[in-house]
């Protein structure tokens, strides 16, 4: 990794959750999305998307395996998003217009986009305006 591409993608090192798995979603009107998972020595976690405008989840399987999580800023978020949100924006003027919208919103409100990638099922991707980890007791 390039010491620029260093200052626009934030990994999340605490906790460690490669090997570890998605255990659920939270998706409430009104509220932030939380999203719950385990890491490969038990402990559990709820992470928070805070001002979440947009939110993905695909592959929902059984066993999600995660790979890692990062928090992206700058034009790495900007060019996630558009990737993710609004797909190829040469393919019409629609979609580029779209794309410079969502832009615009992202760098007014202040978001950078959350990933949780997977090595196995599900992968998850937010614009958000912040992230917060919260770890879960045992009971």
């Amino acid at each position: 990794m390039t010491q620029a591409h260093a200052k626009l993608v934030d990994p999340i090192i605490t906790p460690n959750l490669h090997d570890g798995l998605l255990v659920g979603l939270a998706l409430w009107p009104g509220r932030d999305p939380r999203i719950t998972v385990r890491d490969v020595a038990g402990a559990c976690y709820d992470i928070e998307c805070h001002g979440a405008t947009y939110f993905l989840a695909t592959d929902v399987r059984e066993g999600n395996i995660i790979y890692g999580m990062a928090r992206l800023r700058g034009l790495a978020a900007e060019q996630r998003a558009i990737e993710t949100f609004v797909g190829d924006i040469n393919a019409t003027e629609e979609r580029r217009k779209a794309a410079q919208a969502l832009v615009e919103r992202m760098r007014a409100s202040g978001s950078s986009v959350f990933s949780l990638e997977s090595s196995f099922g599900c992968t998850i991707v937010c614009i958000c305006t912040g992230v917060t980890v919260h770890k879960l007791d045992k009971e």
